[in-house]
């Protein structure tokens, strides 16, 4: 991959990290904000489980440590994988679980400000970015399988 190719990637990926810190800030700082189209809802939604509001309940010091656990893995993984679209795809897990792991440090929990009518969680930018990353992975591998 080209410096200039490289750089463009890192300057959008860092733009939906910034715009998700900003917008988490934003709904903290304003929490009776509410937009309905009727199909997308932004509003501050608090999530003290893990992926979902799974174990939801669960004292903080055992979510930054499943966090903690599940995020090494992807850094063990990302130094073993060689081809660019599956590092891409680690990447982008990485930088949002890193997103989500700073709410859980500032917050102890982690800030979501979109529902969609049609999909039940809660989410937020960090979580598409991980979403996006699990799906670059999967459809690389799918990919290469054929």
């Amino acid at each position: 991959m080209n410096f200039a190719l490289k750089w463009t990637k890192w300057k959008i990926i860092g733009l939906v990290f910034a715009l998700d810190r900003w917008c988490k800030y934003w709904f903290i700082t304003h929490p009776d904000f509410i937009f309905n189209s009727g199909i997308i809802k932004i509003s501050l939604s608090v999530n003290d489980g893990v992926a979902f509001g799974w174990f939801s309940g669960l004292p903080t010091r055992w979510i930054l440590a499943l966090n903690i656990s599940i995020v090494s893995l992807f850094v063990l993984l990302f130094f073993q994988i060689r081809d660019p679209v599956e590092r891409f795809g680690i990447e982008l897990i990485l930088i949002g679980a890193f997103g989500n792991f700073l709410d859980r440090l500032i917050y102890s929990y982690v800030v979501d400000y979109i529902h969609l009518r049609f999909f039940a969680p809660v989410f937020n930018l960090s979580d598409v970015l991980i979403t996006v990353g699990a799906g670059v992975m999967f459809w690389r591998e799918v990919g290469i399988r054929r």
